[in-house]
């Protein structure tokens, strides 16, 4: 019975001499809406999440501040009506 060979190993692969050329950049990459040359158009304010933030604060005083004007603070005002606890 013959044996069969055993298979070669493959020939080594020798790494690419060093270059004194610089690395390629791939293109600018694009982060927040800017991109990393730092040349960016700014978008409209609505897509801004500070400009967000102060209309809840706007909505939020203003609606604290209708109810304070117009809540009805008489001591008739409820459900037990006027107690009097002078006896």
């Amino acid at each position: 019975m013959k044996r069969a060979k055993p298979a070669a190993p493959p020939p080594a692969v020798a790494p690419p001499p060093p270059s004194n050329e610089p690395a390629l950049v791939g293109p600018p990459t694009v982060v927040a809406g800017r991109s990393a040359d730092g040349d960016s158009e700014p978008g409209p304010i609505y897509t801004r999440v500070w400009f967000w933030a102060v209309v809840a604060g706007v909505a939020a005083a203003g609606a604290f501040g209708v109810y304070a004007l117009t809540a009805d603070r008489s001591p008739t005002h409820g459900s037990l009506g006027v107690l009097d606890l002078t006896d």
